[in-house]
């Protein structure tokens, strides 16, 4: 080949990789792309051309697959290092909307250097996409393409697509050729409910789930038992959500016991159920205050994951997740704590379960604050946000953004905190989980920016529904901030009788920066010289 029919070559492939970026969920552009077209042929000689939403997938399974081979195998995701960098822009830019400048500026390079790392993603992708053979054939007949067809789903879950992911699963429960296929169905859609923030409307497909199964004519295998239990957790996870926690613990405890006796005849299958119901219930005991019962929670999982070679990607990114905060509440192990979160979060990235991965980079903020980098969590909270709000809403969402508010808050900014804790509500229903996290978010707000009275009744407010759903170390979090107010409005006895409410709760929750405060504040007002010397220990064991 002479040069100048090389260089067209090179053209013409640079030409279809910049077709490919720009045309990820365009079905009719994609079919016509010459670095996909092995993977979008039909199945079978003289079949139809596969659906739309097949093309989709097998295109976003494949550019996913290169993705991965330039993501860090290990290490911290904030390290910025050129292949996270790549993957990061794709994500934003290509898979998402978002304008090239303002992802260049919450990665902290230039424009030239963004698309430099794009010329070398494309690089990448005419190099391996025509090589990309998918890890198993898909057939386009609805009962061999239930798997699929689940599998999109969740992509467009995870893209914030959530419409569209319910039309597919509506369309899959229809024309499902069983009932257990069914009820994995309503199962599905029940999960896409909770994240687009509908719990009523998640509850009723939960029960649609525990119909198609009851109705069932088929006797009851080792399948359908495992389906019954994501069920659970399903119902368990609704439960959380709206603030119901003994519903949730109920759930998790059934869930955790059917699948323990399913462990000799699937013990992928049971052992993914079985973590995931641990891993749950652990954070959720660490909430109430149950930090022995969390401890166990998650000895239990890692003893039953650690017995398979190839552990299921949700139960492990679970355990990994939960793993890290009852370590630093238990032991006070911050660089423990991170390295697990961090494990968790690459796991999510590489994975393509995007939410997953977003909530963990949440979590990590809130650790780089304990190390003191205030600033540091209020930038990572800020590109996690950015992200956020193309893909996420409900519980989730409000999470991040109460965590994000904090961040906003302690550095000053309470402007941007304001329009977190308000962005957050608009996204969730009231009353639930995610709602308690703002309010509770909210007073620290008030509290910072030295509005105390306000600062007392929001704290009341959080309190109260913090209470009703258990969760006693926010109880204690908001009888500290309510001591905090009342000590900067100079009332120095409400300010005592606030902080001893506060200790006790504080105490159950674990090895935290708020014990830290609460015995600083104990020992501002009365002179107690042990909590003094408490907060000294404790505070240079959270840092390290």
């Amino acid at each position: 080949m002479d040069s100048q029919a090389y260089a067209q070559a090179v053209d013409a492939t640079d030409v279809a990789a910049r077709h490919l970026l720009h045309n990820m969920r365009n079905a009719k552009a994609l079919r016509s792309n010459p670095l996909v077209a092995h993977l979008l042929a039909a199945d079978r000689e003289g079949s139809e051309q596969l659906p739309d939403r097949v093309v989709v997938s097998r295109v976003a399974q494949a550019v996913a697959a290169v993705l991965r081979a330039l993501d860090p195998s290990e290490g911290n995701p904030f390290d910025g290092d050129r292949s996270h960098r790549q993957s990061e822009i794709v994500r934003r830019c290509v898979v998402g909307t978002e304008p090239y400048k303002a992802v260049a500026r919450d990665l902290g390079i230039s424009l030239r250097t963004l698309f430099r790392d794009l010329d070398g993603i494309r690089l990448r992708l005419v190099e391996d996409l025509p090589r990309y053979a998918p890890p198993m054939l898909a057939v386009v007949n609805l009962g061999d393409s239930f798997d699929l067809e689940l599998r999109y789903a969740t992509l467009l879950r995870n893209m914030g697509r959530f419409d569209d992911a319910l039309g597919v699963l509506d369309q899959v429960a229809s024309n499902s050729t069983s009932h257990l296929q069914r009820a994995r169905a309503f199962n599905a859609a029940a999960m896409t409910l909770v994240d687009s923030g509908y719990t009523e409307k998640a509850a009723n497909a939960v029960e649609n789930a525990r119909r198609a199964i009851a109705t069932s004519q088929s006797p009851k295998d080792t399948q359908s038992l495992l389906v019954e239990c994501d069920i659970d957790l399903s119902s368990a996870t609704i439960a959380r959500v709206r603030g119901e926690t003994p519903a949730a613990f109920q759930g998790y405890d059934l869930a955790a016991a059917k699948s323990t006796g399913l462990l000799g005849e699937s013990p992928v299958g049971a052992t993914d159920v079985l973590v995931r119901a641990h891993a749950n219930s652990a954070v959720l005991r660490w909430l109430t205050g149950d930090i022995e019962t969390a401890g166990r929670d998650v000895e239990n999982a890692w003893n039953a994951l650690e017995r398979l070679d190839d552990p299921p990607d949700d139960a492990h990114y679970a355990l990994l997740a939960a793993s890290s905060m009852v370590h630093l509440v238990k032991d006070g192990d911050v660089a423990w704590a991170m390295r697990e979160m961090s494990a968790a979060a690459v796991l999510a990235e590489r994975r393509g379960m995007l939410h997953d991965a977003l909530m963990a980079l949440g979590w990590l903020s809130s650790m780089e604050r304990l190390n003191g980098n205030a600033e540091g969590a209020a930038q990572t909270t800020r590109r996690t946000i950015g992200i956020a709000r193309a893909t996420m809403k409900g519980t989730e969402f409000a999470l991040l953004s109460a965590a994000a508010a904090e961040s906003e808050a302690e550095v000053g900014d309470f402007d941007a905190a304001r329009r977190l804790i308000d962005e957050g509500r608009s996204r969730v229903e009231q009353g639930g989980a995610g709602w308690a996290r703002l309010e509770l978010a909210e007073a620290e707000l008030l509290l910072l920016s030295h509005r105390y009275v306000e600062a007392l009744a929001a704290s009341l407010r959080a309190g109260e529904a913090m209470q009703r759903q258990g969760k006693a170390g926010f109880v204690g979090y908001a009888c500290l901030i309510r001591a905090l107010a009342h000590e900067g409005r100079g009332e120095r006895a409400q300010a005592l009788l606030a902080v001893r409410e506060a200790l006790p709760l504080i105490e159950r929750f674990g090895k935290s920066p708020e014990l830290v405060a609460a015995y600083e504040l104990s020992a501002r007002l009365t002179g107690n010289r042990t909590h003094k010397a408490n907060a000294l220990d404790l505070a240079r064991l959270l840092r390290g």
